[in-house]
């Protein structure tokens, strides 16, 4: 015989888990699919990347480059590149391109000239990788109108590491030990937040550039060779073979450092006019400031 206490308590729990069921398949709904035909629901393969990788099949090559990007489009690497004898790495040939290098690396072969090349098109955005040993440039721009180089480092190249035209913009790259300048622009060109060590000249910057937060190390010649019309502003220039900055006319040099450099820490060349310096620390140069 069940106490009558304990018989309540059964009673009790048995309908408040009646209550919590019942609960349960109201909420579940209907359990019959609805009306019509069943429809897809999984994105295609462009919706989830909708660039384009770059491959035999999207972007082939021919004699002198392993892959040639014709279209405007973004496109990305999906694996490191392993250079081929006398090809270059990847040619840009159309204007409206991102190219994002994704993390991985252009190797360089025998007789291999350039890493990537992109010759005359405008609106290219190459960023995030290595470029190296390449026979001439790493990275070659001859871009303008809003091209820019970003993220990337160019090392072991044997001539420059990145050179762009007029009007781009090189932004948090590295140059490093490549035989010929770590950075080559040209007119009205900005630089920033990069560094160019153990190169022949760390920066060439053409006139009207501008050189912001960049950093040359250890460079074998001047740490920037500046023509005329040029800013370089909050810059460091330390331990390169010749001049600090070897500046021309009509430039404002401010707020950098120049240290331990074999030439001048500061350099205006004879044919220098009207040239602002101010505000920078010059020390331990071994010709004058």
């Amino acid at each position: 015989m069940i106490h009558p206490k304990l018989q309540a308590r059964t009673v009790a729990t048995l309908s408040v888990l009646a209550l919590v069921v019942g609960a349960g398949l109201i909420a579940a709904g209907p359990l019959s699919p609805p009306a019509g035909p069943v429809t897809a629901t999984y994105k295609t393969l462009g919706e989830v990347e909708p660039r384009i990788a770059v491959n035999t099949a999207n972007t082939p090559g021919n004699a002198s480059y392993i892959y040639r990007i014709t279209q405007p489009g973004s496109y990305y690497l999906t694996a490191n590149l392993i250079g081929v004898p006398g090809k270059s790495g990847i040619e840009i040939a159309a204007s409206d391109v991102t190219l994002d290098l994704n993390g991985f690396t252009l190797f360089g072969a025998q007789d291999s000239a350039w890493g990537i090349y992109a010759p005359v098109q405008a609106r290219v955005w190459i960023s995030g990788g290595i470029v190296r040993d390449w026979k001439t440039v790493g990275v070659y721009m001859y871009s303008t109108d809003a091209s820019r180089v970003s993220r990337v480092t160019a090392e072991a190249n044997g001539d420059a590491g990145i050179f762009v035209g007029k009007g781009c913009t090189i932004d948090s790259c590295i140059a490093r030990d490549n035989g010929d300048t770590g950075f080559l622009l040209n007119e009205g060109s900005v630089i920033k937040d990069c560094l160019s060590q153990d190169n022949v000249n760390g920066y060439s910057l053409s006139p009207t550039c501008r050189a912001l937060h960049c950093t040359a190390w250890a460079n074998t010649g001047d740490g920037f060779s500046v023509f005329d019309g040029v800013t370089i502003q909050d810059c460091v220039s330390y331990l390169n073979g010749k001049h600090g900055f070897n500046v021309g006319s009509h430039c404002l040099i401010e707020h950098n450092v120049a240290d331990a450099n074999v030439g001048a820490g500061i350099y205006g060349r004879t044919t220098s006019t009207r040239t602002l310096i101010r505000g920078n620390n010059a020390t331990r140069n071994a010709q004058g400031i």
